[in-house]
């Protein structure tokens, strides 16, 4: 978020290859990044994630931001994610 800040991006690509997946959201403070998310008119953030485990918890981290109405979405390729993030708003 610092450098979306810094540049004022409005689309957020994550794509995670390799970490411990991300069950404890709270220990990462992911609800208030959800609400910052939220917060910024017209920003995207799209997930991608190529292992299983990596993927469900991001699917998991996706489905709170849903939740909360803000705008991130997983995908299964780095192309799709793109092509999301740049469709009209």
């Amino acid at each position: 978020m610092a450098e979306r800040e810094k540049t004022g991006a409005l689309s957020i690509l994550i794509m995670v290859r390799d970490s411990r997946p991300l069950y404890k959201v709270e220990d990462y403070q992911l609800s208030h990044w959800i609400e910052r998310v939220k917060a910024i008119p017209g920003l995207r953030v799209a997930g991608v994630a190529h292992e299983r485990d990596l993927k469900s918890a991001q699917d998991y981290v996706t489905l709170l931001a849903s939740q909360r109405d803000a705008p991130m979405r997983n995908f299964p390729s780095e192309a799709q994610a793109i092509s999301w993030l740049r469709e009209p708003r």
